[in-house]
Order: C-alpha cells, then structure tokens, then sequence
C-alpha cells in the first residue's frame, strides 16, 4: 500500500513538474511572438 502511494505521489510530482515547465514554455513562447509581431 505504501509503494501504491510512493508511486500515485511520484506521479503527481512529474505531472505538476510537466505543468510547470509547459506554463513557463508557453508564456516564454507568447512572450516570443508578440514581441516577433509588434517588430512586423
């Protein structure tokens, strides 16, 4: 039971890491194209 709980956890940490990174990448990438835009 505590390995079904160590994995769930380790699941949510990867997730919540994936959600983290994609939100950083996702603003970078916004950031990116308005800026490439406003130089059109």
């Amino acid at each position: 039971m505590y390995k079904k709980e160590q994995r769930d956890v380790t699941l949510l940490d990867s997730l919540l890491v994936y959600l983290v990174v994609a939100t950083l990448v996702g603003a970078r990438l916004g950031q990116v194209l308005s800026t490439s835009l406003w130089n059109i």
